[in-house]
């Protein structure tokens, strides 16, 4: 399964949506090859999951650039 080893938020204090900043306390991970060779222009970005979603992050602005269902 994509997600089994992810990192996992059930509660958040922000939005989920592409633009918002995600808090320094997230825990993420590097994207998963498998995601990567779907959208390679997310290779060196990071994600969690939250539910049933992909939160893509830019490691540099911790910002989400894009939310995927599973």
């Amino acid at each position: 399964m994509l997600t089994a080893s992810a990192p996992r938020v059930q509660n958040v204090t922000f939005d989920i949506k592409v633009g918002v900043v995600v808090p320094r306390t997230v825990r993420v991970a590097p994207v998963p090859l498998t995601i990567v060779e779907i959208e390679p222009t997310w290779r060196g970005y990071m994600y969690f999951v939250r539910g049933d979603e992909i939160i893509i992050v830019d490691p540099r602005t911790l910002e989400i650039v894009a939310v995927l269902d599973v």
